[in-house]
């Protein structure tokens, strides 16, 4: 686990992307209210300064050196050591959770995106590395995948009070709610899903960007990325279209025609997005 801090001065690390209208409106959407992210339109966001810090990932570098690699500096995360008291490690774990935080001038944004497999580890890991969730101005997932949402439930249970009022919460459309199952179809087992009752009493505010959007003023999302390979990507999980009693689940009405009188597809990553700042 280790934190990126760049000082990258104004330089495109992306071209500047057309941008279309999103095709959802605003209002109450699968009992949860959306709206539409701010479409990109002409020049990308700049920033003067970027820190990425990994909370949740896999593998933990530990005992890498630190140091500068190309414009990149590269600081390695320990945990939380003292000369009188025991240490404090940070918890690796099957998933990913990052903190984002940019710099303009004198203005600061600070970003989540995505919550790791449990909230246990990285609730545990915001602490030990200091990150004060009062101070977020926004949450993104990339996709609707539980290695990647996990955490986030938890992580609203503990620190939902602290989050400013409608943090917005970028997502990449209605299919990142379906829920999802892996394993033999004669044998499905569930790999979850979002948790919509959690999102609403946290007050986030759901923003679908399903095409190049402004991600909090300093970044972009890259809305769905097409397909062009050919190559197939891999399906290891499969998406069941519909709610379920209890409100879990995705709305026929929100995904692309299609897929609207389908009972289970196998996952195509048409909800995935990635995001990005110059």
């Amino acid at each position: 686990m280790s934190t990126c801090l760049g000082s990258i001065p104004r330089r495109a690390l992306l071209g500047a992307m057309g941008a279309t209208s999103l095709g959802l409106a605003g209002g109450l959407f699968s009992n949860i209210r959306v709206a539409s992210a701010q479409a990109l339109a002409g020049a990308v966001p700049e920033v003067d300064r970027l820190s990425v810090q990994v909370v949740t990932e896999a593998y933990e570098h530990a005992f890498e050196p630190s140091g500068r690699f190309g414009e990149a500096t590269v600081q390695r995360g320990r945990g939380r050591f003292s000369r009188d008291l025991p240490p404090v490690p940070l918890r690796s774990e099957f998933g990913l959770a990052l903190h984002l935080e940019s710099t303009r001038g004198d203005e600061a944004r600070r970003i989540l995106v995505d919550f790791g497999y449990t909230s246990e580890t990285f609730n545990h890991n915001l602490d030990v590395l200091g990150i004060d969730p009062a101070k977020l101005d926004a949450m993104a997932l990339t996709h609707g995948h539980y290695d990647h949402f996990g955490g986030m439930a938890g992580f609203l249970a503990a620190h939902g009070r602290k989050l400013k009022p409608g943090l917005p919460f970028y997502v990449g459309g209605e299919e990142c709610f379906c829920t999802r199952e892996i394993g033999p179809e004669n044998a499905a087992a569930s790999f979850g899903a979002l948790d919509r009752k959690a999102i609403a009493e946290a007050g986030l505010r759901v923003l679908f960007a399903e095409r190049p959007s402004v991600l909090a003023d300093h970044g972009f999302s890259t809305g769905f990325i097409s397909l062009v390979s050919f190559e197939k990507p891999v399906r290891p999980s499969r998406m069941r279209i519909g709610m379920r009693a209890n409100g879990v689940g995705c709305a026929p009405d929100g995904l692309p025609a299609e897929k609207r009188s389908l009972t289970v597809v196998a996952d195509d990553f048409q909800h995935e997005q990635a995001s990005a700042s110059t």
